[in-house]
């Protein structure tokens, strides 16, 4: 321990002369490494190697950093496999630091492209990796019948295990009886896994077959990955490392001019600039030494700047963001945090609640507050942030695209370059990147590999809307859903809306079983405590969580989209291990799915609802032909620039809605789970809880609004509107 701290030291030494304290820390990792070996103490023995891998990048030798940390990585395999669950895994992966990534830099600098690519799609997502090939094994491969038995009886022991641990654990109980619960099921997790193991092992061995199951991850993977995407596709690994950072891409092969066609390559690009300190300073931003947090793109992502204001003192609003100001006057720190709340203080129509003590204000003045705050801090943040990505990193990316005439992107976006709205990113020429280039975001290269099969299983398209009970009304949601189930009907034949009482857990996971595009339209809530409860807010206050997605509870294969135009569905878990990739966007993936439409943070809903219409209505009849990402990018740029003049005549293209005979017959009658029509063509209460809002009533409503504003003005133009969806997969 004291060599290790010894080598620490001079690795962060000032004094003398740098290469010579250098020397002096890897002589100090070498020592401790003799007591803390592999075998003997496998965590202290990963940190070493991975200290020993920053000496060597220090001292350019990146040759020796390069098997540093390979042997760090060696170690990680083993603690992964001694941990249990998602959960354990994600522990153990959250103190690599970025190994994967910080390897594939010293690979690049070594000159070996294709080998950096695999390194680092080796870190990326490997739960992700190994639960689609888990899921994708097919038992028929197994000749034997009776070893074919085994397998199916361990597998279905392995998955209920499997969920059990990652399911919540009862309220009741205290907290030592929790303990011992959870203790339970990790060893019946274990024991589940060691007999799955031992099956898997048995197969191999009597090679029926020797590769059953076997992770053969290799150059050929990727460019497989980039070719799946079509012609001219690129699929790039987008970093930052201490160093600087990088994109390692592999370019799936396209027709050129001479007629000929380009090979398949792995190429790699230089981003001195984007470095690890870079993106954290985008991330978080700090005052007094770090002891306040200020901004940045995660507290404006996960809306907590109220509660961040709330860490300075003051009674009132305005006392708490006086204090916060003059902190950052004194020490010449810009804040968005401090000019969202400036900005607020200027506002008239805010002015009763701003001197109002906290005490004294209502639960609806609070939410006002914090949702204002949120909202502004956000829209800075975009501005802030996109504008110096751009600079540093996607306008060059996109000239080196341009160059190679790569005709459309999957970035796979490292750490926390994932938390961004990339594809949404206005360049210098006023496009943005999915509008130069249709891009989609992936977690890894093998999520991209889907089977093309089951999608010949599927049919029709299946919506969710607005379910009750709710906190807030998403009427738009609801208007939504209606409005894709019958661009559904029209263009797949066949279609199915539930809203409000009958938008169900149990008619989602259905839906999710059979449908070949399925809308939900929901609350959706990023749960940064514990990443694993995320979840779709659904009727009778039922969830779909990210457990159940990751616990194998539904098969989304064959599935070709999936929108979940619902709040933070898309939300990294900056807090774990963020190489894994844990969003509700990822689990739908990982379930099987193609591609999914989310949102990074909380989405307006009357903005969501135009967007994911005009969405529908570029993409449904090219859906076999076309990428949902080239849609995404044609509604958001139309989101963006639509003017108010414009919106007076805006038509949604919906055909009056479905009526039958056995439901005139009923005149204003309502039927549960069915939608009625009467004499003036809208839809009627259900439940008696209230009226139904249908892609018609929608349709007026933002008609008779954009009459009231300048005709000129684009009310859309902020990315906060838009930028937030993205696709992932393909």
């Amino acid at each position: 321990m004291a060599q290790r701290n010894l080598g620490a030291t001079y690795q962060r030494r000032i004094e003398g002369e740098r290469q010579q304290n250098l020397d002096l820390a890897l002589a100090s990792h070498h020592e401790a490494l003799r007591v803390y070996t592999l075998d003997a103490f496998p965590i202290e023995h990963r940190q070493l190697q991975l200290d020993c891998a920053e000496t060597q990048a220090f001292r350019e030798d990146w040759e020796a950093a390069h098997h540093a940390y390979v042997a760090a990585r060696m170690a990680e395999d083993l603690l992964v496999a001694l941990g249990t669950g998602a959960v354990g895994r994600d522990a153990v992966l959250k103190e690599g630091r970025d190994a994967a990534i910080r390897d594939g830099f010293a690979l690049t600098c070594l000159g070996r492209v294709e080998e950096a690519a695999v390194t680092i799609e080796r870190g990326r997502a490997s739960g992700l990796a190994e639960a689609m090939q888990f899921n994708a094994a097919d038992p028929d491969r197994i000749s034997n019948a009776e070893r074919r038995a085994h397998y199916a009886t361990a597998r279905r022991a392995f998955v209920a295990a499997q969920a059990t641990l990652q399911s919540t654990l009862p309220g009741g109980p205290s907290e030592d009886s929790q303990r011992q619960i959870l203790l339970e099921r990790t060893a019946s997790y274990r024991e589940a896994r060691a007999a799955f193991e031992s099956v898997i092992e048995e197969i191999r061995v009597a090679q029926d077959p020797a590769d059953f199951l076997h992770d053969t991850l290799e150059a050929a993977t990727i460019v497989k990955a980039a070719e799946h995407c079509g012609a001219g596709h690129a699929l790039v690994y987008l970093a930052a490392t201490p160093q600087g950072g990088m994109a390692v891409a592999a370019f799936a092969p396209h027709p050129m001019h001479s007629g000929r066609q380009s090979a398949s390559r792995f190429v790699s690009l230089a981003l001195p600039d984007l470095t690890e300190e870079f993106v954290s300073a985008l991330i978080e931003t700090h005052v007094d030494n770090a002891e306040h947090v200020t901004g940045g793109f995660d507290c404006a992502q996960r809306g907590n700047c109220h509660t961040l204001l709330q860490t300075w003192p003051g009674a009132t609003f305005r006392e708490q963001a006086e204090a916060l100001h003059a902190a950052c006057l004194a020490q010449g720190h810009t804040s968005t945090l401090d000019m969202a709340a400036q900005h607020m203080l200027a506002v008239p129509e805010l002015a009763p609640f701003i001197d109002h003590p906290f005490t004294l204000l209502s639960q609806e003045s609070h939410s006002l507050l914090a949702s204002t705050l949120n909202h502004a801090v956000l829209q800075r943040e975009l501005q802030r942030c996109q504008s110096a990505l751009r600079a540093v990193a996607l306008e060059p990316l996109v000239a080196w695209l341009k160059q190679a005439d790569m005709r459309s992107l999957t970035l796979i976006p490292c750490g926390s370059l994932a938390a961004f709205p990339l594809e949404g990113t206005v360049l210098g020429d006023g496009r943005t990147l999915g509008d130069t280039l249709p891009t989609s975001i992936a977690p890894s290269a093998r999520a991209l590999l889907h089977e093309e099969r089951a999608t010949a299983l599927r049919t029709g398209v299946y919506a969710l809307g607005n379910p009750y009970p709710t906190q807030q009304n998403l009427r738009w949601g609801e208007a939504e859903a209606f409005a894709l189930a019958e661009l559904g009907k029209d263009l797949q034949r066949f279609a199915r809306v539930k809203v409000q009482w009958q938008a169900t857990r149990g008619w989602l996971v259905e839906a999710l079983q059979t449908g070949l595009v399925v809308n939900a339209s929901c609350h959706g809530i990023f749960d940064s405590q514990n990443f694993m409860r995320s979840r779709l807010m659904l009727a009778h206050e039922e969830d779909l969580t990210l457990a159940d997605m990751l616990s194998g509870q539904t098969d989304l294969r064959g599935l070709r989209l999936l929108i979940l135009s619902a709040c933070q569905t898309a939300m990294l878990d900056l807090q774990g291990a963020r190489d894994e990739v844990r969003s509700l966007a990822a689990g739908m993936l990982q379930a099987g799915a193609a591609a999914i439409l989310a949102s990074l943070w909380a989405v307006d809903d009357r903005a969501t609802y135009l967007l994911i219409v005009r969405f529908a209505l570029e993409w449904f009849p090219r859906m076999n032909d076309e990428p949902p990402a080239r849609a995404l990018a044609h509604a958001q740029h139309w989101l963006r620039t639509v003017t108010n003049h414009e919106l007076q005549v805006w038509q949604a293209n919906i055909s009056p809605l479905p009526v039958s005979a056995n439901n005139l017959a009923k005149g204003s009658e309502t039927v549960a789970g069915e939608y009625t029509l009467v004499n003036t063509g809208q839809l009627v209460a259900v439940r008696g809880r209230a009226n139904r809002f249908d892609a018609a009533q929608a349709q007026d409503i933002i008609q008779a609004d954009a009459e009231e504003l300048a005709p000129d003005a684009c009310p859309f133009a902020d990315p906060y509107y838009w930028a937030g969806f993205q696709i992932t997969g393909w």
